[in-house]
């Protein structure tokens, strides 16, 4: 019996092939404030990325509607691999998804990344 971790379940070494091999994913989710997130890519994000490319899900008693979405390097030229997204109101205190559809490149286990609003995460 092996005791390696096979690419299916060690997260990182899985990310780490999906970089080598140019494909994209989301890496991670950061809450500035209570209605803007930061989501962030392994590679540059999709300059053809737009609203209906990201569907935000999940929630017990709230789901936000994404009212704008575009590229950080809009504002600053450096910062190629992220999106910002304004919603419309908070989210509750449970789990939510950013997820991508309709774009090309993108590894299937990381087309999606949970999050919290909850600031204090």
């Amino acid at each position: 019996m092996s005791t390696t971790p096979s690419m299916l379940c060690d997260g990182n070494q899985r990310r780490l092939l999906v970089r080598e091999r140019g494909i994209n994913g989301l890496d991670y989710v950061d809450v500035a404030d209570e209605t803007t997130l930061t989501l962030y890519f392994f590679g540059e994000a999709p300059s053809d990325i737009g609203p209906g490319n990201v569907v935000l899900s999940g929630g017990t008693r709230l789901l936000p509607r994404i009212t704008d979405l575009r590229l950080c390097s809009a504002d600053n030229p450096d910062r190629t691999n992220c999106v910002l997204i304004v919603v419309d109101r908070p989210g509750d205190d449970s789990t939510y998804t950013l997820s991508v559809q309709g774009l090309e490149g993108f590894d299937a286990r990381y087309s999606s990344v949970a999050f919290r609003f909850n600031l204090d995460c």
